[in-house]
């Protein structure tokens, strides 16, 4: 008796482990386990956004370089940073884009309790 092709599909080899609907070693947002929490991603992001050299806008290699965060993660985060109107950020169609807070977003961090306004965060 031969069995379905499915049926062979159907069950996942120990490396391809799935944990709560997900790949193993990926947290709800898609990233990695070894790119920190959310809060640390954010906290690296706006680390890099507020700094005074990016107020006109960095690209978003730079941005990704200097937060140590993949460009998928860099891109979702900041998409929340803009829908929330704290951040603005472009993508053209070559792929290149930008990204820069907005003054919304730099009072927002310098609102922050105990955050040093001088001092990058």
């Amino acid at each position: 008796m031969s069995s379905h092709p499915l049926d062979e599909s159907a069950s996942a080899a120990p490396d391809e482990a799935v944990e709560g609907g997900r790949e193993a070693g990926t947290t709800a947002s898609g990233a990695s386990d070894s790119d920190g929490s959310l809060e640390e991603q954010l906290a690296r992001l706006l680390a890099v956004l507020v700094d005074p050299s990016a107020a006109s806008g960095l690209s978003l290699a730079r941005v990704s370089k200097r937060s140590g965060l993949p460009m998928s993660t860099l891109r979702r985060l900041l998409t929340v940073l803009a829908d929330a109107d704290l951040a603005t950020w472009t993508l053209e169609e070559s792929g290149r884009g930008s990204a820069c807070l907005t003054p919304a977003g730099r009072a927002a961090i310098g609102n922050v309790p105990g955050h040093d306004t001088s001092s990058p965060i």
